[in-house]
């Protein structure tokens, strides 16, 4: 009997919810969160798969990550919000 495989869930600290591992690697318009090295670190080599998966580019990105100021994850989730939904980058559901 074989069993399924579990998926890959956390609590995010920027967020504060329940996420697949998925969200983290697509989280950021383009590239992984900066902090999927420092969440997922317990639960797998996360380091390795990213050197795997990623562009050399987005890997050393990664390795030299700063999170964003407040006021500019503040403006950019405005703008993100603002955008018409369907547009490229999420938006709203709602009217």
């Amino acid at each position: 009997m074989g069993t399924a495989a579990k998926p890959l869930v956390r609590t995010c600290p920027r967020l504060g919810h329940i996420v697949r591992f998925r969200y983290c690697l697509e989280g950021d318009p383009g590239r992984p969160c900066f902090r999927i090295r420092d969440c997922w670190w317990e639960t797998f080599d996360i380091d390795a798969y990213l050197r795997d998966h990623l562009p050399p580019e987005q890997w050393a990105g990664l390795l030299q990550a700063k999170p964003p100021g407040r006021l500019a994850a503040l403006i950019a989730a405005a703008d993100a919000a603002r955008k018409p939904p369907g547009a490229e980058g999420g938006g709203n559901a709602g009217p």
